[in-house]
């Protein structure tokens, strides 16, 4: 993978996000921050965290996912880093979070 990446769940003023950050590691700064606005379906996340990370070969796009407790559904949220607005979609599948990894494994991703 040629960018580090941080990503994770958060709240800002009651709305919950997920964050991608890329950082530069030879500058040692963080030089984007995707976020993208999750509806979570309860009033927090604390059960609810990026368990699984994939990053495509070309480290165009960052796919995370989370089991989702409430409804026992996996979140998948696919952010493109070449995208200039940063622009993320959610994908909600009656499925295991786990799915993620057996992609990359399988050659999906």
């Amino acid at each position: 993978m040629g960018r580090p990446l941080s990503l994770h769940v958060l709240e800002d003023d009651g709305n919950v996000f997920v964050e991608v950050v890329v950082f530069d590691l030879l500058r040692n700064e963080a030089v984007r921050r995707l976020r993208h606005s999750y509806q979570t379906s309860t009033p927090t996340t604390t059960e609810e965290h990026i368990r699984h990370v994939a990053v495509t070969s070309n480290n165009r796009y960052v796919v995370a996912a989370l089991h989702r407790a409430a409804d026992d559904v996996a979140v998948f949220f696919i952010f493109d880093l070449s995208a200039t607005n940063g622009s993320a979609k959610t994908l909600l599948l009656d499925a295991s979070a786990e799915v993620c990894d057996n992609m990359i494994d399988g050659g999906v991703v």
